[in-house]
């Protein structure tokens, strides 16, 4: 990080919003005291948030299912970057004598809340996890993307029973070490920690140095660490259960997984999935910084010139953009942020 400029220190923060497509009448910016998005990793639902000032209750409710669609950056970096369209699911109202009266107007990310009840059963027997996840997109009227790595996934039989889509799809990625999210349209599985976007590209890396914080927090002693994880397998030539074993990189005792898995591959599966899910628990932390738009979910996090705990390199689990008008406002991101799938930060961390 030689060279490091801090990024976007005195810049002049903006804001778009549009409601249906129609971008918003002048007045609403002078009743706006805040905005949050927020970009979640994986199959967690991605939202916005937008706190009006109703001090004199003329602001019409808004309509519930409304499609807000968000923009933000800086003026002397256009265009702005969109991050997303919410569909309206609540309006709460809150006041105080004291404290004034507000209109909270919620949203959820568009596509998450399809077939939100699941109703019904689906048996499948000796089915590919790629060709599950394609009839259950094909039932909600999403496209279905599926990575080579986990499509071709056998499981001798999955049921889904009055269970949303989404979760049954969601469970049975976890046994892989998959994540699933619905976006744009389409129903995307990528391989978690894979720090791809869920199109499919490479998110570009976020670098953190202090001067770029406003504030910062860690925790890298983590949960109980495991040595190894152990998945069996029944030998179908012998009959006999078999053990894989899936080094962790740390130190403690066999986390033992009590499902015995139809072949070795599967078993394989399932220890490296449970390996990345340990490590990722073995540190998490938290940077404050000037607002980032480009910044998502799923990146890799390098932190620079922090003590060791926090320097080196961690994955973005949730990005929250804040975004507050006038003269004392501005615009923040909250990057959370865990272990690497390794549980490694990076060579920098001692």
């Amino acid at each position: 990080m030689a060279g490091y400029a801090p990024l976007f220190r005195g810049f002049t923060p903006m804001l778009e919003i549009d409601v249906d497509g129609r971008p918003i009448a002048s007045p609403f910016w002078s009743i706006l005291v805040s905005c949050k998005i927020t970009d979640n990793e994986g199959e967690e639902v991605d939202r916005i948030s937008l706190k009006l000032d109703d001090r004199f209750n003329a602001i019409e409710l808004p309509r519930k299912g409304a499609i807000i669609t968000a923009r933000i950056g800086y003026r002397e970096r256009l265009p702005l970057i969109e991050k997303g369209q919410f569909k309206v699911t609540k309006f709460p109202i809150e006041g105080s004598t004291e404290g004034g009266e507000f209109l909270m107007i919620e949203g959820e990310a568009v596509d998450l809340r399809k077939d939100a009840k699941g109703e019904g059963r689906k048996a499948y027997k000796k089915q590919t996890f790629g060709a599950i996840v394609q009839a259950e997109a094909k039932a909600m009227g999403l496209q279905a993307v599926v990575p080579e790595s986990l499509a071709g996934i056998a499981f001798d039989y999955k049921l889904r029973w009055h269970q949303s889509r989404v979760d049954f799809l969601t469970r049975l990625a976890n046994e892989i070490g998959g994540i699933v999210k619905p976006a744009g349209g389409k129903l995307i599985v990528q391989d978690r920690g894979s720090g791809k976007s869920a199109g499919g590209q490479e998110l570009a890396p976020i670098m953190i140095m202090k001067s770029d914080c406003i504030s910062w927090s860690g925790d890298p002693s983590g949960r109980m660490q495991y040595g190894e994880v152990h998945a069996t397998w029944r030998d179908p030539k012998t009959g006999k259960l078999k053990t894989e074993k899936e080094p962790t990189g740390l130190e403690g005792p066999a986390r033992i997984l009590r499902e015995h898995y139809p072949d070795q591959g599967r078993a394989k599966k399932a220890g490296a999935a449970e390996k990345g899910r340990i490590n990722r628990e073995t540190g998490n932390a938290s940077f404050v910084i000037y607002g980032r738009p480009e910044a998502q979910a799923g990146a890799p996090v390098l932190a620079g010139d922090f003590r060791s705990g926090l320097r080196g390199e961690w994955r973005a689990t949730t990005v929250e953009h804040n975004f507050e008008p006038g003269e004392n406002g501005g615009y923040t991101s909250t990057v959370s942020a865990k272990a690497k799938e390794d549980g490694k930060r990076g060579k920098d961390d001692a």
